[in-house]
């Protein structure tokens, strides 16, 4: 985030509009870069890419997307668990109970 008394400052001399279009300028590059790191962190959560995942949590705090960042990590962690739970689930209904390690399952 920019000094918002530096802007001010700068805005009270000859070059004030061309710091106005200049400050509109890298607040839509900033809006832009929140958009991509948005969509290219929930396509990793919907992929399960876990490298990737942990990539752009890291990344959103940087861009003052702290609660967003969490939030989505927090989605990734609950459809891992659902999903192992689910796994571990059909394994243990699949398992015959006369098996050895029936009870263990």
């Amino acid at each position: 985030s920019l000094d918002k008394s530096v802007i001010e400052l700068s805005r009270q001399g000859k070059e004030g509009s061309i710091i106005d279009a200049n400050l509109n300028l890298l607040q839509e590059a900033e809006q832009h870069l929140k958009t991509i790191a948005t969509e290219k962190f929930d396509q990793a959560i919907k992929e399960g890419d876990l490298p990737q995942v942990e990539r752009f949590f890291k990344i959103f705090p940087l861009l003052g997307l702290h609660e967003d960042g969490l939030s989505k990590f927090a989605e990734y962690l609950r459809s891992q668990i659902a999903s192992k739970a689910k796994e571990n689930l059909t394994l243990a209904l699949g398992t015959d109970m006369n098996e050895r390690r029936a009870a263990v399952m």
